[in-house]
């Protein structure tokens, strides 16, 4: 009996983001480099993604209305918004506001620690465009990663995020009040102090209501699969998902990895590795995610595991580095073994 394409296509998405988090780890020796291309890569992403997503908003290209005019559910999609200028959930590149509103996330925090002359400018672009995706829980724990960051010990870090945070509020205040026609954003900010009363909070309470008897009669799971939907409920819940792909049993084991990353990734020495700290701010957002979606899976899932490489790889760097002075400084040279360099000849090490 071979496996449907539909179980392979879901492996694939459960494994490929996990992988390349693995590769940047395992390979800690290069993490300095690691870290220069990836925050180069955000830098001019976020500049793009975000520039394209203000235009799609603002003046929407004709294949994206296309693309619109034929989604299911037709032109009154809460989802996407209609297919009319300053009418759309922006996406931007990616399929969908939700993984666009992650990538763009995550990529915020990457820059962070960066110095560059664009920096500015690509904040401001991701911001707004984030803004436009329409994603609240997007910008609540984007929020909560700030605050994590302005908390981590760093001055440096402590004022930059203090002023970016006030500069945010200051944008976000004008915005809610402001005299442009705006009104999906306007409305959405509104919300934001009326949850209770939301369509999207309602959604939600109907699907952990009717599935919480279902998962009870299937320990086991249903399998890896890409559905969207299961007895008629959107899966807009990353604990639900979890346990129909892996049951209870492998959802507990996943979980515990989970955890157990958190405690190695916690950045120590008062915060002073700003990649560490920036990579587990990315962690902690995505994880007050869950409630609203899987984070660990497709586009959210490889920006998530990047985050979780970075992490793991600088702090595994830092501890060799801590071993090493150890070593020097309580064994006589002469009794250490040479090591060899990567890429370095063997031969006379062999003939020894």
């Amino acid at each position: 009996m071979h496996p449907s394409s539909e179980v392979i296509y879901g492996l694939v998405n459960w494994l490929s983001p996990m992988l390349l988090g693995l590769h940047i780890y395992l390979h800690w020796e290069e993490i300095e480099m690691h870290v220069a291309v990836i925050q180069r890569v955000a830098l001019y992403g976020l500049l793009f993604i975000g520039c394209y997503g203000i235009y799609q908003f603002y003046s929407p290209p004709i294949w994206d209305l296309m693309w619109l005019k034929n989604l299911p559910g037709g032109l009154a999609s809460s989802t996407f918004g209609r297919p009319e200028s300053q009418q759309i959930r922006v996406w931007s590149t990616l399929n969908a506001p939700g993984p666009f509103a992650d990538v763009e996330l995550a990529m915020l925090f990457l820059l962070v620690p960066r110095r560059s002359r664009f920096k500015l400018l690509a904040l401001a672009v991701g911001f707004y465009s984030l803004m436009l995706s329409l994603v609240r829980t997007a910008w609540i724990t984007g929020a909560a990663g700030m605050l994590y960051l302005a908390r981590s010990g760093n001055k440096r870090l402590f004022l930059s995020v203090v002023l970016g945070m006030g500069a945010a509020c200051i944008g976000l205040a004008v915005l809610a009040n402001s005299p442009l026609n705006m009104p999906m954003l306007q409305d959405r900010l509104k919300t934001l102090g009326d949850l209770k009363n939301d369509e999207s909070v309602q959604d939600r309470t109907r699907l952990y209501t009717g599935l919480t008897s279902e998962l009870l009669t299937v320990p086991v799971g249903i399998g890896l699969n890409n559905a969207d939907f299961y007895q008629g409920y959107p899966l807009d819940s990353g604990p639900i998902r979890m346990l129909l792909n892996l049951g209870w049993f492998g959802t507990s084991i996943y979980s515990v990895g989970i955890a157990r990353i958190l405690l190695l990734m916690r950045p120590r020495n008062g915060g002073n590795d700003l990649t560490v700290v920036s990579s587990y701010a990315i962690v902690l957002s995505f994880i007050f995610q869950m409630l609203s979606g899987l984070i660990f899976i497709s586009s959210t899932g490889a920006m998530f595991w990047v985050a979780v490489g970075l992490g793991l790889a600088s702090a595994t760097e830092k501890a060799e580095l801590r071993l090493a002075e150890y070593s020097s400084a309580t064994i006589p040279s002469f009794f250490k073994p040479r090591k060899p360099e990567r890429g370095a000849d063997l031969s006379s090490l062999e003939a020894d």
